[in-house]
C-alpha cells in the first residue's frame, strides 16, 4: 500500500433538518473544520449548481448521489447519468447509483447499459466516473460477480456500502436460525431478544465478516472504488428514518439487561471493525479508494457557537443545533477514521 498518497474522506453536504441555506453554509463551515469533502444528491444538473458553492474548500471534487430509483436500462436513466456527468466535468469526482435487480435477473442487458454509459463517458474531457453502489441486497458474491464483469468498462467503478452488505448478511444468518424472523424488526426492548441475543450477535459478526470480504474481493479487481462507511446494527431505533444502519462507529447499542457483564451490545463493526474494513479496502491496492462517512442524524443539540451569526435572522435555532450535533458526529467519526487508517498504515 502506498504511504505517499492521503484518502479522500467525504461527509454529506445536505440539510437534515427543515431550514433554509444558512444550514448549507453551516454544513461547509464543519466539513471544512474536520477536513472532510462532501458527497451531495442531486437529480438534475440545476440541483447540482445550486449545491456547488457550498463546497467544502479543502477538497477539490465532490461526489454525487443520483436518485435511489434511477434504472439504468431506461433512456431516461441513460440520459441522466450522461447530462450529471457532463454538469460534473471538472468538479464531480465520481457520480453513485444503486444497483438494481436487473443486475442480477437480466445481468446481459444490465452489462449492456453500462456499457453504453461507459462509451457515453469516454466522449468527454474529464468525465466522472459512474460508481455501481451495493444497495438492493443482494448476496455479496453476487455482487462482486457483477463488479468482476464490468472490470474491463474504464469509466465504471464500484462503491461497496459496508452497512448495506452487513445488514443483509445479518438478516439472511439471522433468519436461517429462525425461519421467517427478520431480525430488524426486533428491537432492545423485544422480550425474546435476552434468550436470542447470541444468535443476533452471531448474525452481526458475520455482517462485518460478510463487508470485510467483499471490500476485499473488490479492492483485489482494481477498480475505481469509493466506499460508504457507517455502523450497524438490526436492533439500532436511532434512524429518523427506520433503518438499521448508517450509525456512528462509537455508539453501542443499549439494552434493558446484561450481556457478557455490559448494559450494551457491540455494533457491528466499532473502532475495531473499521480497522478490519480498511484493511480490506487498502490491502494491495495501487489507487486509493475515496470514502464517504455515511452516518445519519441521531438524537441531540449542539450550541452553535462560531457559527452563529449564520443564524442571526433565526428565531427558533433548534433545527440548526441538532444539525451542528450530527456535524460533530460527522467530526468525531473522521477523527476516529483517521487514527484507523494510522493503524492500517503502520502495518503495511
Amino acid at each position: 500500500m502506498s504511504t505517499a498518497v492521503l484518502p479522500t474522506v467525504l461527509g454529506p453536504l445536505e440539510k437534515r433538518a427543515d431550514g433554509d441555506d444558512a444550514l448549507l453554509w453551516l454544513a461547509r463551515l464543519r466539513l471544512e473544520q474536520a477536513g472532510l469533502g462532501a458527497e451531495v444528491y442531486a437529480s438534475s444538473p440545476q440541483q447540482l449548481d445550486a449545491l456547488s458553492p457550498f463546497r467544502p474548500r479543502c477538497a477539490a471534487r465532490m461526489v454525487v448521489h443520483l436518485p435511489r430509483d434511477l434504472d439504468l436500462l431506461t433512456p431516461e436513466g441513460q440520459g441522466l447519468v450522461g447530462s450529471m456527468a457532463s454538469a460534473g466535468e471538472g468538479r464531480v469526482g465520481a457520480l453513485v447509483v444503486h444497483d438494481q435487480p436487473q443486475a442480477v435477473s437480466e445481468p446481459d442487458a444490465y452489462l449492456e447499459a453500462l456499457r453504453a454509459l461507459d462509451k457515453q463517458l469516454s466522449r468527454m474531457a474529464d468525465p466522472p466516473p459512474l460508481c455501481i453502489e451495493y444497495a438492493i441486497g443482494l448476496e455479496a458474491p453476487q455482487f462482486a460477480r457483477l463488479v468482476e464483469r464490468f472490470t474491463p468498462l474504464q469509466h465504471v467503478g464500484a462503491c461497496v456500502d459496508i452497512g448495506h452488505v452487513g445488514i443483509a448478511e445479518a438478516r439472511r444468518v439471522f433468519a436461517s436460525v429462525h425461519p421467517g424472523q427478520d431480525v430488524c424488526s426486533w428491537c432492545p426492548t423485544d422480550p425474546r431478544l435476552p434468550q436470542a441475543v447470541g444468535d443476533v450477535q452471531r448474525a452481526v459478526r458475520a455482517g462485518r465478516n460478510a463487508a470485510c470480504r467483499l471490500t476485499e474481493e473488490v479492492a483485489a479487481l482494481g477498480k475505481l472504488m469509493h466506499m460508504h462507511l457507517h455502523d450497524a446494527h438490526p436492533l439500532s431505533t436511532v434512524s429518523p428514518w427506520g433503518v438499521s444502519d448508517h450509525l456512528s462507529f462509537l455508539d453501542p447499542i443499549a439494552v434493558p439487561f446484561q450481556h457478557h457483564g455490559r448494559w450494551s451490545l457491540d455494533t457491528m463493526f466499532g473502532p475495531t471493525g473499521l480497522v478490519q474494513v480498511l484493511e480490506a479496502a487498502l490491502c494491495e491496492r495501487e489507487t486509493m479508494p475515496s470514502f464517504t462517512l455515511e452516518i445519519h442524524p441521531a438524537q441531540g443539540h449542539r450550541p452553535l457557537a462560531d457559527a452563529e451569526a449564520l443564524f442571526e435572522h433565526w428565531r427558533d435555532r433548534t433545527n440548526a443545533e441538532w444539525m451542528n450535533q450530527w456535524l460533530f458526529v460527522l467530526h468525531n467519526n473522521h477523527v476516529l477514521f483517521r487514527a484507523a487508517y494510522e493503524c492500517v498504515r503502520s502495518r503495511a
